[in-house]
């Protein structure tokens, strides 16, 4: 595998921070030093605390970070010079990271101060190899704009019985309409099942947390802050305004969503001999799927170090974190499938099993699970219930679903924040989600 390093400086204000950028091709070593002329970045809005940029390498060349996505350059002294053949600069004031992975080559920059201080206006660098390398490009900017992230953690208690559910009250509506004794039963069964897992939750205090983000500007208007609700993922920080997410509930919707739940049983028995979104085909399994015991296991390792990346194996722990809860509710590693954990901490696992399934032409944890008729694509979220898993549309991150009531969805996740009782908004699918969910087949549910 040839390895290409690049060491990327940022300068601002004559300070020097240095990280490198790896790619890998094929098996041989190799330590080539990319040229200015190869590199194109651009700098967008560096602000009081940090500043984004993006990276751009052209050919085919997949490159990787040191340090790993998210991570900062080690601090140093201020008073530490870092050298070079055209002099130095001194080090300490300025760190940097890649914040995110837009695509194989292309990164987010972020610069930020060690001390927590703020920039003024001036003009940042992005440099090529080392300190007299060529400048891949330089943006000014001005001071005056202030992020600020804010993590409510709180208790959230049901206290509306399942009975007063819209989702059930919807259901319930078709079970009165429907003159099909056997559909009747089904949907029945239906029922009993969402209010037994509404009653799991029911007048008891269950940990949540919202995250948000605040912008703030200088200008002197009244206006002078916007609001967003934030989601970590592996490689990104996606921020929603507020005035863009959906209602908490929207009871019109989440009755429609229980009609449509039984709608879709009412489809199966009207089309016995095709499969349908509702449930996979029917297979034979030597195992059952606790999905309460994986989602304990998730909630209860949520906030433990990550196994990937390792001295061994790049990449993040988002699906490797993922296949080790479905792993402890029951579903066996499988070998010939590629959807096996590491014999080593830090070690290589099944492509499967670590791999979101995210990127064309490879293997993944969702990819596996689908293929294998074990989970479907849940579209109706009213649905969604814990030990479900959670699939970025634009990115390559998985979580695993722990909490889910028929109106809110919580998940546990590793990726650049290993934390759980994460609450997502988009509950009832009013708002276009960038989420899939994919629950379950009955086929292999403990029953």
């Amino acid at each position: 595998m040839k390895r290409i390093k690049l060491a990327i400086i940022v300068l601002v204000a004559s300070v020097a921070v240095i990280f490198s950028l790896v790619s890998c091709e094929n098996q041989l070593e190799d330590t080539n030093v990319m040229k200015a002329s190869e590199l194109e970045a651009s700098v967008n809005e560096l602000n009081t605390t940090q500043s984004d940029g993006h990276l751009q390498t052209r050919g085919g060349i997949t490159f990787y970070t040191t340090p790993s996505i998210g991570n900062y350059t080690p601090n140093s002294s201020e008073n530490v010079p870092i050298w070079g053949k055209c002099g130095y600069h001194n080090g300490g004031v300025l760190r940097a990271k890649v914040q995110k992975r837009i695509s194989n080559n292309k990164f987010t920059i972020r610069i930020s101060k060690q001390n927590g201080g703020t920039f003024g206006s001036g003009k940042a660098y992005i440099k090529a190899a080392s300190l007299c390398g060529g400048i891949a490009a330089s943006k000014s900017y001005n001071s005056g704009v202030r992020y600020i992230d804010l993590d409510i953690n709180t208790n959230m208690t049901l206290i509306r019985p399942a009975s007063k559910s819209p989702f059930i009250q919807g259901l319930y509506k078709a079970l009165n309409s429907e003159k099909d004794k056997t559909i009747k039963k089904e949907i029945q069964k239906e029922i009993n099942l969402y209010v037994d897992n509404i009653n799991l939750y029911y007048n008891k205090p269950d940990p949540a947390t919202f995250t948000y983000t605040i912008e703030f500007t200088n200008n002197k208007s009244s206006n002078n802050y916007k609001l967003y609700y934030r989601s970590n993922t592996y490689d990104d920080i996606i921020l929603t305004d507020v005035s863009k997410l959906s209602e908490v509930e929207n009871k019109k919707h989440a009755i429609q969503n229980g009609l449509n739940a039984a709608w879709d049983i009412k489809r199966k028995f009207q089309k016995k001999n095709k499969q349908t979104q509702l449930e996979s085909p029917k297979m034979s399994t030597r195992f059952t799927y606790n999905r309460i015991a994986a989602k304990e296991w998730a909630n209860s390792n949520a906030e433990n170090k990550s196994e990937y990346p390792s001295k061994t194996v790049q990449g993040t722990d988002c699906a490797n974190f993922v296949s080790k809860a479905l792993h402890q509710g029951g579903i066996p590693e499988d070998k010939t499938g590629k959807w096996y954990g590491s014999s080593t901490w830090g070690g290589y696992s099944g492509d499967n099993w670590m791999r979101t399934g995210y990127y064309p032409n490879m293997g993944g944890v969702v990819k596996y699970m689908t293929s294998k008729g074990y989970f479907y694509k849940q579209n109706n979220e009213s649905k969604v219930f814990a030990g479900s898993i959670m699939n970025w549309k634009a990115r390559s991150h998985v979580a695993l679903v722990t909490y889910g009531d028929t109106v809110t969805i919580k998940y546990a996740q590793h990726g650049k924040y290993n934390n759980k009782d994460n609450v997502y908004r988009d509950a009832n699918g009013v708002y276009v989600s960038n989420i899939n969910f994919f629950m379950p087949s009955p086929s292999i549910m403990k029953k």
